[in-house]
């Protein structure tokens, strides 16, 4: 029976224990960008795809990155509300 093992010098490199190139590089969003993402998640919860290109333009990140970043502010959000941390934010237009 074969066993698989990593080259030399890779043991731990993906927390998934694959090789590098399966998993993307954790972004690190400087002051300005999160401050700027916060405010448009506090004017509105979802992005049209336009507004996205627009802000991902602006904010110099790829339209993937602003997406990802609004799914998890919501889910954030959604775990603070259940906590009791944070008052609901105000229904998303065009929500009933």
């Amino acid at each position: 029976m074969r066993v698989k093992r990593s080259p030399p010098g890779r043991s731990g490199a993906a927390p998934c224990g694959a090789q590098p190139p399966c998993c993307p590089v954790r972004t690190s969003f400087s002051t300005k960008q999160l401050t700027e993402l916060e405010k448009e998640f506090h004017f509105s919860r979802y992005l049209s795809r336009a507004r996205r290109l627009e802000v991902a333009r602006s904010l110099q990140l790829r339209d993937a990155q602003v997406k990802v970043w609004f799914q998890n502010r919501r889910m954030k959000q959604k775990q603070r509300e259940r906590q009791g941390l944070a008052a609901p934010l105000a229904a998303a237009p065009g929500s009933s």
